[in-house]
């Protein structure tokens, strides 16, 4: 005889454990969902706290010294709070297991950083034809946003985007195409050094970082850092046409940021030729993470952690439905 169907109290159960599993979050993504809420239920009952929180270079220093870590934390508009808030949780649930929460922690911390400067600067530079450019009011979590896209393309770059109507995109395309889209709506709204400079100041500091900084945790030993794999290449970024025209923007960062790494590298040609990298280790040649082997052990890791989901996904599916 066919094996009994499941009564109402068991299908509840599982429904109650599919739902829990759904909600639970990583710790490090739940401090980053807990203090976006926060900031903007603060700002939305006073709006003084705009201008105390927001980033307004002219009065950044001396007066708000605080104001480039605060500015990627601070939304004022519900419908972009809305979307960057689930996009970092979404997100968060993705790298946090990559990463681990203290490298997360991290990545977020020095973005946070590097955006608020980098704003800061382009804002002074902007004043030169544009007097009011050091008055106006910056902010929004969209950096923090392409950086943690960044470290998915890092993880895996060949998978697809498990999401109804973007499944011919891979991960690769998601960096990229973040940019163009906060460029088109910074355009929209006025709003372009905000927007779209928050944006790509987050995505090249998180790249920076991920690229030359982050301890390896693939082994080899010698205190390597960063990833030298091709897949996370500078001009893996770009549509093809394009690569030619912004390899020597990623040489110039290779040769400056890999010495403070402890270590020299190029990033090789734009037609994907293999990044060269030597480190250094009390003087002695130590282990590089560049070879073709840590890369497709990333992307192995990728494809299996994506196949795990989704056939969790089915699973509980089919539980909920039998």
């Amino acid at each position: 005889p066919p094996p009994p169907r499941p009564g109402i109290r068991q299908r509840l159960g599982t429904l109650a454990g599919t739902l829990r599993s759904k909600a639970s979050l990583p710790p490090f993504t739940r401090v980053v969902a807990a203090a976006l809420i926060a900031v903007f239920l603060l700002v939305s009952a006073d709006p003084l706290w705009v201008d105390r929180l927001a980033l307004v270079p002219s009065k950044t220093l001396p007066g708000a010294p605080w104001n480039p870590f605060t500015a990627s934390w601070t939304e004022t508009s519900a419908p972009a709070f809305a979307t960057f808030t689930l996009l970092a949780v979404a997100l968060g649930r993705v790298v946090e297991p990559h990463l681990g929460a203290r490298e997360h922690a991290k990545l977020h911390l020095v973005v946070t950083l590097v955006v608020g400067v980098l704003a800061s600067f382009a804002a002074l530079v902007r004043s030169t034809r544009d007097v009011g450019a050091m008055h106006r009011r910056l902010c929004g979590h969209q950096g923090l946003v392409a950086a943690s896209l960044v470290a998915v393309k890092q993880k895996m770059p060949d998978a697809p985007v498990a999401v109804k109507g973007l499944r011919r995109l891979t991960c690769n395309q998601l960096p990229f195409l973040f940019l163009l889209a906060t460029l088109a709506g910074g355009a929209v709204v006025g709003d372009v050094l905000g927007r779209f400079g928050f944006s790509l100041f987050g995505w090249y500091a998180a790249w920076l970082y991920l690229r030359f900084y982050q301890p390896s945790r693939d082994g080899g030993g010698g205190g390597a850092r960063g990833d030298g794999s091709d897949a996370f290449a500078f001009a893996t970024f770009f549509p093809a046409p394009a690569r030619q025209f912004v390899q020597p923007l990623a040489d110039v960062a290779a040769s400056v940021f890999s010495r403070g790494s402890g270590g020299s590298r190029t990033e090789g040609d734009a037609r994907g030729a293999p990044p060269i990298a030597t480190r250094r280790n009390g003087g002695r040649a130590g282990v590089t993470t560049n070879d073709a082997e840590e890369a497709q052990r990333r992307r192995e890791r990728g494809a299996k952690a994506l196949a795990e989901r989704l056939e969790a996904k089915r699973k509980a599916a089919a539980a909920a439905a039998a």
